[in-house]
């Protein structure tokens, strides 16, 4: 599931802290980047350790480009939540930032190589299996849990979109 995603002409930034780039790609003088934020489909499924699965699994080796996947917590806020401008906790799940460059010394190489490597992880993602070893595809899901409209208290153990089988929508 995407939540957001952005291109730049500048290499990766990440607010809190420095990528580890490569010496070579630190003295380029073109970049072309874009990242794109996403989770599983099943709340429960968004832990970190599916992530580094995913991560463990994807091998890019090409000259020219950088691959980084930033692993953070988050918090998918129910429509009720939304509506009374309050949470229940700081995090409920997990989500993945997956920044993607490419990099030279023309524009058009950097391009090139962003779009080669793009490519590459669109491939990766298409023929990635079923996600049946990252836990069940089962219980409420990322979008079901935000358009919750009744207070997690009145909801639990109703089932129904409105109500989380486990009993409880924050995560681990």
């Amino acid at each position: 599931m995407t939540h957001g995603s952005a291109f730049g002409l500048a290499p990766p930034r990440e607010p809190g802290g420095k990528f580890p780039l490569s010496e070579e790609s630190r003295a380029a003088r073109c970049w072309c980047t874009s990242y794109v934020t996403f989770s599983f489909w099943y709340l429960a499924q968004n832990i970190p350790q599916n992530y580094q699965l995913i991560y463990e699994k994807l091998k890019v080796d090409a000259h020219g480009t950088e691959l980084f996947f930033v692993i953070q917590s988050a918090y998918f806020m129910t429509l009720f939540e939304w509506n009374y401008g309050a949470k229940y906790d700081e995090t409920n799940a997990t989500v993945c930032l997956l920044w993607v460059s490419g990099w030279g010394d023309t524009s058009a190489v950097a391009e090139s190589r962003w779009r080669n490597v793009t490519k590459t992880l669109v491939n990766f993602f298409r023929e990635l299996q079923p996600f049946t070893e990252y836990g069940p595809a089962a219980g409420i899901t990322v979008s079901q849990h935000m358009a919750i409209r009744m207070p997690r208290s009145l909801t639990e153990g109703q089932g129904g979109v409105g109500a989380n089988p486990q009993g409880s929508n924050q995560g681990s």
